[in-house]
């Protein structure tokens, strides 16, 4: 058995924490690797939790993967992803992978873009096509097409994209957003607005740094009301959601998950803010 063989079994066996020795030997052997890697992602008995390794030899795979850049893992890498859930730490490293392929990734992501009906699966893979680092006018074109339809979620890709010419496009929705005192629901959405727009290189005008401030003032009330029902919750009883400052949508999760806040709790936080009931369930 030769070393890369060696490297591959102890990976099958892998548990949560992949040693910094056997990733850096799977992705120096590169392209020599990627069969075997692929042949680990694929197997889905090995997806499941009382498999071998519990379950992570395939996330590490995906992460190994996104490493080495291998063209030939794209269409897989999609394919996986259609039969994982949006909140699955696999699917969290497999759309963390997809964009490190770059222009290699291009053509399959604009075709699964196109070809798949979810509108939540849709913008997941629009949201890659942002950061692939990438100028393809058909990307921007579905951005732009994403951005009508969740503003809050299509402002960051609009950012990593890096065209200018989203500036005008965001700062009409940031002008246009209603602020309503009976919700925080907003909070995010003005927030990654704002980012985006500054991220552009882009000035926020006085009036939309009012709006930004208010949006947090809201969200702060909103977090200490909760804290409040949670210190008066009787012990019996489940407490409330902790509410904690939003990270950005790039940045880790605040729950410690090592996921993108986008990829974790991202969607959960908005529809709390959205459902004021939902913190005191």
């Amino acid at each position: 058995m030769n070393h890369l063989d060696q490297a591959i079994e102890r990976l099958r066996c892998t548990s949560e924490q992949l040693p910094d020795d056997l990733r850096e030997q799977l992705v120096t052997a590169g392209s020599e690797a990627v069969p075997s890697l692929l042949a680990i992602l694929e197997d889905r008995a090995g997806w499941q939790e009382d498999a071998a390794g519990d379950g992570w030899p395939p996330i590490h795979a995906a992460t190994i993967l996104g490493e080495i850049r291998d063209p030939r893992s794209v269409a897989p890498m999609i394919d996986c992803l259609h039969e994982t859930d949006a909140l699955d730490v696999l699917a969290n490293a497999l759309w963390l992978a997809l964009p490190k392929h770059g222009v290699a990734a291009l053509e399959p992501l604009l075709a699964v873009c196109d070809e798949i009906d979810d509108p939540h699966e849709r913008l997941s893979f629009c949201i890659v096509l942002g950061e692939l680092g990438v100028r393809d006018e058909r990307i921007f074109e579905r951005l732009l097409a994403m951005f009508e339809h969740n503003a809050e979620a299509i402002a960051g890709s609009f950012a990593e994209y890096g065209d200018p010419r989203a500036l005008p496009i965001l700062a009409q929705c940031l002008d246009e957003y209603e602020l309503d005192e009976r919700t925080a629901s907003h909070d995010l959405t003005i927030k990654e607005l704002a980012y985006a727009i500054e991220d552009l290189g882009g000035e926020l005008t006085e009036s939309q740094r009012e709006k930004v401030a208010t949006a947090h003032r809201i969200a702060a009330e909103r977090r200490l009301a909760a804290t409040r029902r949670q210190r008066r919750a009787p012990l019996d009883r489940p407490s409330p959601a902790r509410r904690r400052e939003r990270p950005g949508r790039n940045e880790p999760c605040w729950c410690g998950s090592a996921k993108k806040y986008k990829r974790c709790h991202l969607e959960e936080d908005a529809r709390n803010d959205r459902d004021p009931e939902s913190l005191d369930a």
